[in-house]
Order: C-alpha cells, then structure tokens, then sequence
C-alpha cells in the first residue's frame, strides 16, 4: 500500500508541461495577380513535436504540411544562423509538393514552393502588410 501511495504522491507531484509554440506566416508571388497563402506552425521542443498547415487565399481547405528537415548554417559568429526549413504538402493522403523556407533570426529570406505533379517552382515573399487576425488568418 505504501508503494502505491508513493507512485501516486510521485505522479501527481511532478506536473505535466508543455509550451507549443505557434509561428504564422502570409506569403505573396509578386506581380499583378498575385498567389498568396498562409502557413501556420506548431512546436513542442518539449516532446519534439511540430505540426503545420498552408491554406491559400480564395480557399477554405487547410492542406497539413509535415516538417520533414530543419538546416541550421552558422554564416557569421556572433549573427543569426541561417535555417531552412522543408516541409512535405499531404493533400488528400498523397504527397503532392514541398515547401522550402528560409529565415535568419526573425527575417523570412525566402519561401519556395515546388508543385510534385506539375513540376513547377513558385517563389514567395514574407507580404507583411497582411496583418493576422486571430481566429482570421491573414487580411489581404
């Protein structure tokens, strides 16, 4: 009895903790008529978790993307290393694309995606004029 008193006293004394952090992100092509999306991600360095989805413009469909690497280049000591980060689009229960963003501390040096059925490269830019909402997504 008194080893199940301790497991318990244990258990319950040693609290459960967990901070997902949430990044959200517009993206625009340039030119008159331009593609934009946004991409939400979550991170959980506590268990290693993350979990992602873009949902573009004129749509209402969230398309989950799974973080496949992060590369982390140290260009200059003493300045922010420079990560890429790569991402896999999952539409449908089919690998349909990839997303590659690169960032150097909090600046967004660029964001490409690349279509697996069309075999086309989109580049995007960090649009920052379209300001989140919570619960909104991004205001263009």
């Amino acid at each position: 009895m008194k080893r199940i008193l301790g497991l318990l006293v244990l258990m319950f004394s040693v609290p459960a903790y967990c901070e997902i952090i949430t990044e959200d992100y517009c993206f625009a092509t340039s030119g008159d008529k331009p593609v934009r999306f946004e991409m939400r991600t979550y991170f959980d360095d506590s268990v290693k978790w993350s979990g992602a989805f873009v949902r573009y413009e004129k749509s209402k469909e969230l398309i989950p993307v799974v973080l496949t690497s992060v590369e982390t280049d140290e260009i200059e000591k003493g300045h922010p290393a420079e990560l890429t980060r790569k991402w896999l689009e999952i539409s449908r229960g089919v690998i349909t694309g990839e997303y590659e963003m690169t960032s150097r501390g909090a600046s967004i040096e660029s964001m490409s995606y690349k279509g697996y059925k069309s075999k086309k490269k989109y580049s995007f830019v960090f649009d920052a004029n379209a300001q989140r909402t919570e619960g909104v997504g991004c205001n263009w």
